[in-house]
């Protein structure tokens, strides 16, 4: 009975852990996913030009390479995981990408970063790189095409980690030069990304490459080195037990087996373990209308890698998939999963030589730049004023811009832009602050579009404010006499305005002094009469209508124009009258003889005030 509960419980015990395992790992899966959908993505994007300078500046490209080093610094102190975090989530991860999307052909270099790291991500690029444009992208890109192919692959390392690869600094050309070449040979209808994941590595790399080192100095051969610098404790005390078993003779015939010292190998794993070391991941994913062009495409991204390896070293072994495996590897690049299966350990030094952002030396094709530089916003610049027109955001900082005062805006402002880039729209911000601070407004619109905006902004407390001028209101016309004035200087000026409004609808070799002779001094006579001052329909009857002339001169005070129609006037010939009465009155024509125009300028008094 005993043994029957016993094993009864075993099982029950077995099925409940079975179920345990199943939904942690189902959780641990979907928390990894929220972590991954919530990492920021930014497109990062450099000047085509360097300084002009091509002679100083082609000694420094291996320096403007490093400067990338400083940059993966900066991720070293990526936030520790607690221990149940790093169970459920995983330790933190950065990704790289190079990426040709399907539907374009510019080659562009992201990079994205977990959430908490966004605001501080472009301040760890600008602060190395001060004319790089750091973008976040609201939506992914894809390399995928929906009707075709994919091929894929990722990297190892052909020897132990503790070997370096090839680098930047002893290559002779820049090695994303190679890469990117393989990228740009791709047409719009197909799409390739290389993506590189990395952690800190958790290993103390220096302290183990520092074991190695002391055994290969004794003599003793790299392999065995390793082997033994890499074995635990409890296999280090076990073996010792074994040693005092087997006795003297087993030691001094294993110390006449040890090999000279290859210095070689001492510089390479000592230049391998003086820099901070990463987990990585690096796999590349090709898309193509069928699979013989996407597996041609991989094979022409991966032969790029082939200028990392070393013969006496280390360097990168391609592990192509298929079926399972490559749907793994997709899913993995989607999400930019780190995968601990497929790590490898790449110093800063390998990984910028790996992937950096490109220099002005780089002459592949289709790298996404920056054409135009960002200039910083004025250090003055104001922080409250009269209108807010707009906000700048200068390397993820970003600041208001306000027109200061009405001094500033009676300075003029000229909008340039192409249809619909938002001229009006801004327009229509600064009127509807200013309806809003109580401030008076004209605008003037020969389209509506802007007014029939302004109008619906304007608030309820100033509606008895609003004055709305539409010529096309034939059954309400609204009077604008623009002869009406107050005083003697806006008498003056009203004229001048008038003659000079003439002047630009008609050609020079049609006006004359003459016509301003007369004019001003018809003008001056219909404007005399302060009670119901005339308007330009009542000009032309000045040289028509003898009564109604003679009727406008009673009111005239001014000597000079009463001298003018009594005398000159009435001295011309009936003739000479005819033909200026006729060259006058065919000018003033285009305002009286439209109705509508007339129902306007006709009326004597402005239905409203400009100044008020």
């Amino acid at each position: 009975m005993s043994i029957l509960f016993l094993t009864f419980f075993i099982l029950l015990s077995a099925v409940g852990l079975g179920v345990f395992v199943f939904f942690f790992l189902k959780k641990k899966e979907q928390e990894y996913i929220s972590k991954s959908l919530n990492m920021s993505l930014f497109l990062v994007t450099m000047p085509q030009h360097g300084s002009g300078d091509e002679k100083i500046n082609s000694r420094e490209e291996k320096t403007l390479i490093g400067q990338m080093e400083q940059v993966f610094s900066n991720f070293l102190s990526l936030k520790k995981p607690s221990f149940l975090e790093k169970i459920i989530y995983g330790p933190s991860r950065i990704t790289l990408e190079i990426a040709s999307q399907i539907g374009g052909k510019d080659i562009c270099f992201y990079v994205a970063v977990p959430g908490y790291l966004e605001s501080s991500f472009e301040k760890y690029v600008q602060g190395v790189y001060h004319k790089a444009l750091v973008e976040k992208v609201p939506q992914d890109y894809t390399i995928f095409e929906p009707k075709g192919a994919t091929a894929g692959c990722y990297f190892k390392l052909s020897e132990h980690p503790l070997f370096p690869i090839n680098t930047y600094k002893s290559l002779d050309k820049d090695p994303l030069s190679s890469i990117t070449n393989s990228l740009s040979k791709i047409s719009a209808n197909e799409g390739a990304a290389i993506q590189i994941v990395i952690r800190p590595s958790s290993t103390a790399w220096k302290k183990v490459g520092s074991k190695v080192l002391g055994r290969v100095k004794t003599g003793q051969s790299v392999k065995v080195a390793i082997f033994e610098s890499s074995k635990s404790v409890l296999v280090n005390v076990l073996e010792s037990l074994f040693e005092i078993l087997r006795g003297p003779a087993t030691k001094e015939k294993e110390a006449g087996e040890q090999s000279s010292i290859d210095e070689n190998v001492v510089k390479a794993i000592q230049s391998k373990i003086q820099k901070p070391i990463f987990e990585t991941n690096i796999r590349i994913l090709t898309s193509a209308p069928d699979e013989a062009r996407a597996k041609e495409i991989l094979g022409h991204i991966e032969n790029s890698f082939g200028q990392f390896s070393l013969v006496v070293s280390n360097g990168f072994s391609v592990v192509h998939l298929k079926n399972k495996s490559l749907k793994k590897l997709v899913y993995d690049f989607s999400f930019r999963n780190f995968n601990s299966y497929q790590k490898m350990e790449l110093n800063i030094e390998e990984l910028t030589s790996v992937y950096h952002f490109p220099t002005h030396y780089l002459e592949t094709p289709y790298i996404k730049s920056i054409k135009t530089g960002a200039s910083e916003p004025p250090i003055n610049l104001p922080e409250k004023g009269l209108n807010l027109i707009g906000t700048i955001n200068f390397r993820g900082e970003e600041k208001e811009v306000w027109i200061a005062s009405k001094k500033d805006r009676r300075r003029h402002s000229y909008f340039i832009g192409q249809t619909g880039t938002g001229k009006s729209g801004l327009l229509q911000e600064m009127i509807r602050q200013d309806i809003e601070n109580g401030e008076g407004v004209g605008v003037i619109d020969p389209h509506g579009d802007l007014i029939e905006d302004t109008l619906a902004n304007i608030p309820k407390e100033r509606e008895k404010d609003v004055v709305l001028f539409n010529p096309a209101d034939v059954e309400r016309p609204l009077g604008l006499n623009m002869l009406e004035c107050e005083t003697l200087g806006q008498k003056d000026f009203a004229i001048q305005e008038m003659i000079s409004i003439f002047h630009k609808l008609f050609l020079a070799e049609t006006m004359g002094p003459m016509f301003e002779h007369y004019m001003r001094n018809a003008m001056l006579a219909v404007m005399a009469n302060k009670e119901n001052p005339g308007t330009l329909v009542e000009v032309s009857r000045m040289f028509t209508d003898n009564l109604f002339m003679e009727s406008a001169l009673r009111k005239v005070k001014d000597p000079m124009v009463k001298r003018f129609w009594l005398k000159e006037w009435k001295e011309q010939s009936d003739s000479n009258k005819s033909e200026m009465a006729g060259y006058l009155v065919s000018k003033i024509g285009r305002f009286i003889e439209n109705s509508m125009m007339r129902n306007i300028i006709g009326q004597s008094h402005s239905g409203f005030n400009l100044a008020d």
